[in-house]
Formats: C-alpha cells, sequence, structure tokens
C-alpha cells in the first residue's frame, strides 16, 4: 500500500518560494510511490481556538472530540491523522534583532 503524505502550508504567498520547496519534497515522495496532498492554510477557515477542551472530551481512547468551531480544522486534522508523513511550511519570521 502506497504511503500517504500531507503538507501544511501556512503561507500567503502560493507560487514562490515555500511553494517550490513543497512541490519538489512532495515529487521525490511520489517518485517513491508515496500519494501526497497539499493543505494551504490560507485556503482554509479556521476559526480561534479559545481551549475549551471540548474536542478532548471524546471518552473513546484515541479518538477526537468534535470542535465547538464549524470551520475546517477536523478536515485538517483528519487529513493529518490518515497520513504517513507530514510536510510543515511556512515562512521564516523576521527578526528586528542581529544576533
Amino acid at each position: 500500500m502506497a504511503k500517504k503524505i500531507v503538507a501544511i502550508v501556512g503561507t500567503y504567498r502560493k507560487g514562490k518560494i515555500i511553494d517550490t520547496a513543497v512541490s519538489e519534497v512532495l515529487c521525490g515522495a511520489q517518485e517513491q510511490g508515496a500519494e501526497t496532498q497539499i493543505i494551504y492554510l490560507l485556503d482554509k477557515h479556521i476559526e480561534f481556538c479559545t481551549n475549551c477542551r471540548t474536542c478532548t472530551q471524546e471518552k473513546d481512547v484515541g479518538r477526537r472530540g468534535k470542535c465547538v468551531h464549524n470551520d475546517d480544522m477536523d478536515e485538517i486534522l483528519t487529513a493529518i491523522d490518515a497520513a504517513d508523513g507530514v510536510v510543515l511550511a511556512a515562512p521564516r519570521t523576521s527578526s528586528t534583532s542581529t544576533p
């Protein structure tokens, strides 16, 4: 069975350096027979977590509870759960201090 690799991309600039790097990583995975998926956080509706912990209250061990927000987070977490590997990609934040 083919491995599943999901990439979570957190950049606001599609088609730039981060996209290129992720594409190269996923291309290499595909060449090895993996199924790949890219999730752009920019395209998803994600509400701010209020730390209510409803999602952690599921009684069955190993299951995630349902979030109180009606957003895309469950879809993202389900894709991560089903993946054999996860690529996290985001631009570096700029720093005002010098080392």
